[in-house]
């Protein structure tokens, strides 16, 4: 948070294995507005995922997919990869 001015992460809370906050790398995020309640809206800019391995997090390693990411990063790649930046 020093270095950059600000976090951005994603929340994972499960019943089996509680609350976890995955950082985002601030490069691909922009704030975008608030919500009526007072919280951060943020964009996350899915080219993330075309750069070096990323995709990795996408579509696995191998066949395995236990440490892609949220399904919601999954289908959002999806459309941003089929509807480009508009999405």
């Amino acid at each position: 948070m020093l270095r950059d001015g600000i976090y951005v992460g994603f929340m994972y809370d499960s019943e089996e294995d509680g609350m976890f906050l995955m950082p985002l790398d601030v490069r691909y995020c922009r704030i975008v507005g608030k919500t009526a309640e007072g919280q951060w809206i943020v964009y996350f800019d899915a080219n993330y995922f075309n750069q070096g391995n990323n995709i990795q997090f996408i579509e696995g390693v191998d066949g395995d997919t236990s440490m892609c990411w949220d399904p919601c990063f999954i289908d959002g790649y999806k459309q941003y990869d089929t509807q480009g930046r508009d999405y």
